[in-house]
């Protein structure tokens, strides 16, 4: 007998095919600027372009009153990562609960880009069911062909994929790819995976690692294009005469004029401005038969000096932003909401802003030996004035972070660090490692946010305070995925995923998961993708740790997930893993001229807006 939650997809599946039946296969609605195609020969009717079963989507208002057109622009705040728009523009293999529109929080996850997905008792094999007539945006039809692609050629080849991503595999051991017809296929794992479905709905992971474009990437691969073919672009990329995979990977990180699944496909890159135009076969539609997105064009402009952004604001040039609004410009925002034509609306964020990462794994001994003290994280943590952080930093609109012990104490703090053995000072004051020179926690923060520097400004403060000598550096978001990712940050501090998003079918919070600790123990990490072929081996508590993790993967029932994953929360609190501070609110503005959009009381998490953008309009 199949589980509930299987039965309940394959009802779903049913319940999608039954909507996209009544909306009317023949007499779908589509943009002007598409039709026009059409009409001209330049592109097939809408109704060939869009799957056998479209998904329908639930829109937030009268489907009958959107409207087609227009250009939503955005900012983003470093060269390579596009801040809103890369996110607006995800697409998933299962769509997170109120992200199909539904804004119902309470419900289990749902089929996207497939029709439906079922799972075998033992939740080790799952039988995915494409949807028929599905294409990429340049109208090549997505089939088992790019699945099987994507496996072979990119997952299983070395050179693109030295390890086989952790997620997709038991042990080390990758799951068995199986093409049952053009529209069908199975992942079979090696033993019970009941957390495969979580992952396909994983905010930051997408739909890249089962469905890549085979038609165009291959043009780029020694397995299909031969390397006296690929020398010139070898040369171009000033890559060495065999280094087609640097190519490969080059290509797919442009991102520009590569098919896609997404609502708009990139058209231009230039180094201030991109952007994306619709994609002509999005699979998605409204009640009314529209086809999605509403809007034509993204535009995100780069903004490196984030004085910038209220002047951008509030002179009207922006329709939409969610990063780096500051609280403490809220008065200037507010005041100015007439000339700039823009509102404002707060929600109760998804993440936590505000968590302090030491990397108990970097390669320093000494920095190693102190972090790992238990009790030197203790001091740090009570030495951090969370209520002055929540009235300085986000002007009360925060409640304090539950992930970590709410202990105020500097007194006992600086005991505590004289107990750890760091009670001899240099003559300027600052207190010394076990090695006799001066301890220094260096941190390297991105400003993705806006809020990681000044919060960390104070840390500073709070930490010389103790003795402990403190320094900050912004660097680029770039630069610091590369560190993280390397091993290389001492410490760091930006955004986490909160507790409230932490239920078992709501896989949100990947940051404690072994995959994405590159802040707080990437040595770790790598430890485990590699089963301890690299990296740094973790102490015993954190094996522990980990071991919790597979079996928040592996469990088949929900029951013996969310009690691993309390378990694991247990250890990130009194170990304190990292250091929570704080969970706010999230203001976002928005065109006056945006519809759709959700309000406070509709949405949960600010992230909302994204996931839904493709149902964004512009009223005249």
């Amino acid at each position: 007998m199949r589980s509930t939650a299987v039965r309940w997809m394959i009802v779903l599946g049913v319940l999608l095919l039954l909507a996209a039946t009544t909306t009317g296969a023949s007499q779908y609605q589509e943009a002007p600027v598409l039709a026009e195609k059409a009409a001209e020969g330049l592109l097939p009717p809408v109704e060939d372009r869009l799957p056998v079963n479209p998904f329908v989507m639930t829109t937030l208002g009268d489907p009958q009153e959107a409207q087609y057109g227009g250009t939503l622009r955005i900012i983003h705040t470093d060269p390579v990562y596009f801040n809103d728009a890369s996110i607006l523009n995800l697409e998933y293999v299962m769509v997170p609960s109120g992200h199909d529109g539904s804004l119902d929080y309470s419900a289990p996850m749902v089929p996207g880009l497939v029709e439906r997905i079922e799972s075998d008792d033992e939740a080790k094999t799952f039988t995915f069911y494409m949807r028929e007539g599905m294409k990429w945006s340049d109208g090549h039809p997505l089939t088992t062909e790019d699945v099987a692609f994507t496996y072979h050629d990119i997952l299983k080849n070395t050179s693109l994929t030295p390890v086989f991503p952790t997620n997709l595999s038991i042990d080390g051991e990758p799951f068995e790819l199986d093409i049952i017809d053009d529209y069908t296929f199975t992942v079979t794992f090696p033993d019970t995976y009941g957390g495969f479905i979580d992952h396909l709905a994983s905010r930051m992971v997408g739909s890249s690692f089962l469905f890549t474009p085979k038609h165009y990437l291959k043009q780029y691969h020694a397995d299909y294009t031969s390397l006296d073919e690929l020398g010139p672009l070898l040369d171009e990329e000033e890559l060495d005469a065999d280094e087609w995979w640097n190519l490969f990977n080059a290509v797919r990180d442009r991102v520009v004029d590569i098919p896609t699944l997404s609502p708009w496909a990139m058209v231009q890159r230039g180094a201030d401005t991109v952007i994306w135009e619709r994609n002509p076969f999005y699979y998605r539609v409204d009640e009314a038969g529209n086809q999605l997105p509403y809007i034509d064009r993204l535009q995100s402009f780069l903004v490196a000096d984030a004085d910038m952004f209220p002047i951008k604001i509030v002179s009207g040039d922006v329709d939409f932003v969610l990063s780096n609004i500051l609280l403490s410009q809220m008065g200037f925002y507010v005041e100015n909401q007439e000339r700039g034509g823009y509102r404002l609306e707060f929600y109760q964020s998804d993440i936590y802003n505000g968590e302090i990462f030491l990397n108990l794994s970097h390669p320093d001994p000494v920095w190693q030996e102190v972090v790992n003290d238990l009790r030197f994280r203790q001091a740090l943590n009570m030495a951090i004035d969370r209520d002055e952080i929540i009235d300085s930093i986000h002007y009360s609109f925060a409640v304090k972070s539950q992930r970590s012990p709410q202990i105020y104490d500097p007194e006992e703090a600086a005991r505590l660090l004289d107990e750890v053995g760091l009670d001899q000072r240099d003559s300027d004051g600052w207190r010394l490692g076990p090695d006799g020179e001066r301890f220094v926690i260096p941190f390297e923060i991105p400003s993705l946010m806006g809020w990681e520097p000044p919060m960390t400004e104070l840390l500073v403060e709070y930490w010389e305070d103790l003795g402990i000598r403190t320094t900050m550096t912004t660097i680029s978001a770039s630069l610091w995925f590369t560190r993280g990712q390397a091993n290389e940050l001492k410490a760091t501090a930006h955004w986490n995923a909160s507790t409230n998003a932490l239920r078992i079918d709501r896989p949100y919070s990947r940051e404690m998961m072994p995959d994405f600790i590159r802040s707080w123990g990437a040595g770790y990490r790598e430890w485990y993708n590699t089963n301890g072929a690299q990296g740094e081996e973790p102490p015993e508590l954190l094996q522990e740790y980990f071991a919790l993790y597979d079996q928040v993967n592996r469990a088949a029932t929900v029951e013996e997930r969310t009690e691993a994953l309390q378990e694991m929360l247990r250890i990130i609190h009194d170990e304190i893993l990292w250091i929570s501070i704080s969970w706010p609110q999230r203001p976002s503005v928005f065109s006056a001229r945006l519809q759709n959009t959700p309000t406070a009381d509709q949405a949960y998490d600010a992230f909302t807006q994204f996931y839904l953008g493709m149902q964004f309009y512009f009223a005249d």
